[in-house]
């Protein structure tokens, strides 16, 4: 009898045993975890203080904020809080930054076309502000922040590396009419048109071949599409002025946006093109 007293003691000194052990992991992982969530709460409270509106936008939408919800249901109503003031933050900022993007163009006799944070600059040049994320893109460059010295920087730059390559209308008409002749010999076509998807490939590739150290320019592609619609707009420009000697070259919609180009005019217009051919004598 003695000994199966001992052995129930035992058993169920076991189980007590086992039990705080586990009881001791649980709170160890919740002293950790808050712990974990303390030090985010500070990084929080720091980003707020500076102003990082990315930081606080990211940490309430993202997985720390729903972590800390977790620890302490009240905070709830804190990021809310933090939700409401971002939003105020966000209608100031974008008023502000049109204001300046309409105040730059106007100064530099430049159109621009767009609304709600989402602009063209003369038809080609594409302005995004990205007030979620804290970014601009800027033609081929993106910005993690709002700030307008580097977005007017980043304008600055885009806008010489589209207008002033020192391209002039001959040129662009020697080298459309090469690549015209290669892309209608890969693809024959009775009516003569080719698509201009298939002239800037053209294109690309004779650039690449021309400029080998294109990537160590900061380049993701050699020739991007915008360039390309630059070029189809001088030599446009000059030759519906009548100032193109030469072969003259003919364009045409195409009904697949996705293969169209669309090109600035001297009005400040533009049209939509996707095919070429060389004007017939």
């Amino acid at each position: 009898m003695n000994r199966e007293n001992n052995s129930g003691d035992e058993q169920l000194k076991s189980t007590i045993d086992t039990d705080l052990n586990r009881l001791l992991s649980i709170l160890d992982q919740d002293v950790k975890k808050r712990s974990r969530v303390r030090d985010s709460l500070k990084r929080l409270f720091r980003a707020w203080n500076l102003g990082d509106i990315a930081y606080v936008s990211k940490y309430i939408n993202g997985p720390q904020g729903k972590t800390l919800i977790e620890a302490y249901g009240d905070a709830a109503v804190s990021l809310d809080r933090l939700r409401l003031a971002l939003a105020r933050n966000e209608d100031l900022v974008r008023k502000e930054l049109d204001d300046l993007l309409v105040k730059y163009c106007d100064q530099e006799v430049l159109h621009l076309h767009g609304r709600h944070g989402s602009y063209h600059i003369n038809g080609v040049l594409e302005v995004n502000f990205d007030f979620k994320k804290r970014g601009a893109k800027v033609g081929t460059q993106y910005i993690q922040s709002l700030n307008w010295d580097k977005i007017l920087s980043a304008l600055n730059t885009e806008r010489e590396r589209l207008w002033k390559r020192g391209q002039d209308a001959a040129a662009i008409q020697d080298r459309l009419v090469v690549a015209y002749e290669n892309a209608i010999n890969k693809h024959p076509n009775v009516t003569g048109w080719v698509r201009l998807e298939d002239i800037y490939q053209e294109l690309k590739k004779r650039i690449e071949k021309e400029t080998p150290n294109w990537k160590s320019q900061q380049r993701l592609i050699a020739y991007y599409r915008d360039e390309f619609t630059i070029d189809l707009s001088i030599l446009l420009s000059v030759q519906m002025a009548g100032k193109l000697a030469g072969t003259q070259i003919e364009f045409s919609a195409i009904r697949d946006p996705r293969l169209s180009f669309q090109v600035p005019l001297p009005d400040g217009t533009s049209n939509s093109v996707g095919f070429m051919r060389l004007k017939q004598s």
